[in-house]
């Protein structure tokens, strides 16, 4: 009987053991890492507070704890994480039985007693190679839904910037359309003075009026947008969109980064190109399982009959018998491969062109900064201080003023949004080269 169990046992260990992969344990340090903020249940998290103004990082870091759809990147990242020992294990398990023979015909209770130890009968011993590949698929797309939450991440702060700025710009927007609007009704109301008194023609008046009309009506159009805009932001938080919530323009922050290093560093370690790199290991791996389907499946079993009879049975399956569908299964994987790699080809080439208009982008952006902080907003401030004194000491008039105070509030309106257009390019940018570009995160394994 020892000798029996010798040679069954070893044959039965791999139903007991799953295979895995290097780099799994690593995998879930990272995991565990990222997930730290969803340890407790949602109802029960103390997430970051938000000041009166919100400040931009204080946004992003309420986004970063309770955004829903982050949250969910994060835990299918963990289901597929336990998928890898799943698959690294032996579909079979080991079945024992028993039986018992009646009547005994003079045999003791022992000698009429069967014990049957096996494979389950519903599944068989794969080659080990097999499972070892397919654990090393599920691994491999493990990490693709790793890369995968990181660069939702750096999507979602991406998307809060741009909301963040939209709305802190449009009410900067409205004060400038208050101004102007209030501007226009100092102008009409000494219109309406001097045309009572015969010094201005009523044409004046009625262009003055209507001018004030059209400032009232941007003035509410931009108020109109505000609900809509403070809702967005704050369900990229993941906060209540009717929570009253203020902000202000933030002040640049600094990218001291050449477009040969932005390029660089996109193409090492963009998470969605890494991503896509570990779903075309995940196929080459797959693939590799079907062309294994060719090698036969065992089932053992050992039966123990008292101390009349031992046997050994094993079996075998013919899977060549199934060779159309085999070699279908195989083209298929070699289709999806295919598939992928052409789909990572194209997207390297598509998020490197965003990359080039992103560049564009700020670098314009920077220019007009450069441009109207410099020159064109004390110019026109100037100006504008220039003929309040003119018509004051009554050398000039009154729509010269009128005209050079609106100038100054156009150009000062234009330089906010060259500042917001930069930050949020900045933003995109960080999103496409990994965020903050010095702080990268592991590079996919190389085949």
């Amino acid at each position: 009987m020892r000798a029996a169990l010798t040679f069954v046992v070893p044959f039965l260990l791999p139903a007991a053991c799953a295979i895995s992969p290097a780099g799994e344990d690593d995998e879930r340090a990272r995991s565990d890492a990222a997930g730290t903020a969803y340890a407790k249940p949602y109802g029960e998290r103390q997430l970051p507070p938000l000041s009166a103004p919100a400040t931009l990082e204080e946004c992003v870091a309420r986004a970063m704890a309770g955004n829903g759809d982050l949250e969910q990147a994060w835990f299918e990242w963990r289901a597929a994480l336990e998928r890898v020992p799943q698959e690294g294990s032996q579909a079979t398990t080991l079945e024992i039985g028993a039986g018992f023979e009646w009547p005994g015909g003079g045999r003791s209770t022992f000698d009429r007693t069967t014990l049957t130890a096996g494979t389950d009968s519903t599944a068989m011993l794969e080659w080990p190679g097999k499972v070892a590949d397919r654990a090393r698929a599920a691994f491999l797309a493990a990490r693709a839904a790793g890369y995968h939450y990181l660069q939702l991440r750096d999507e979602l702060r991406a998307r809060v910037v741009a909301a963040y700025l939209e709305f802190a710009t449009l009410r900067e927007e409205i004060a400038v359309r208050g101004a102007q609007a209030q501007l226009l009704a100092v102008a009409a109301a000494l219109a309406e003075q001097r045309v009572a008194s015969g010094a201005t023609a009523q044409a004046e008046l009625l262009r003055l009026r209507t001018e004030l009309d059209l400032a009232r009506d941007a003035e509410a159009s931009s108020r109109s947008r505000e609900p809509g805009l403070r809702a967005r932001l704050l369900a990229l938080l993941g906060v209540d969109p009717t929570t009253p919530l203020d902000v202000v323009v933030p002040e640049p922050r600094p990218f001291p980064y050449s477009d040969a290093q932005v390029f660089a560093h996109f193409r090492e370690h963009n998470p969605e190109l890494a991503e896509h790199a570990l779903e075309v290991e995940a196929a080459q791996a797959r693939l590799d399982v079907a062309r294994q389907a060719w090698i036969p499946e065992l089932s053992l079993s050992f039966d123990l009959v008292g101390s009349v009879s031992r046997m050994v049975a094993a079996g075998a399956a013919l899977p060549f018998l199934r060779r159309d569908a085999l070699r279908g299964l195989v083209r298929e994987a070699e289709a999806d491969l295919a598939a992928l790699q052409a789909y990572r080809r194209q997207m390297g080439s598509t998020m490197a062109a965003g990359v080039v208009l992103e560049l564009a982008a700020l670098r314009n952006a920077e220019r007009q900064i450069e441009l109207f902080a410099a020159r064109l907003v004390p110019r026109a401030v100037q100006a504008a201080a220039l003929a309040r004194s003119t018509y004051a000491n009554g050398r000039g008039a009154f729509t010269d003023w009128l005209d050079a105070q609106r100038v100054a509030l156009d150009v000062q309106l234009t330089l906010v949004r060259a500042r917001t257009e930069r930050e949020r390019s900045v933003a995109e940018l960080e999103r496409y080269a990994a965020h903050a570009l010095g702080h990268a995160e592991p590079r996919p394994p190389q085949r």
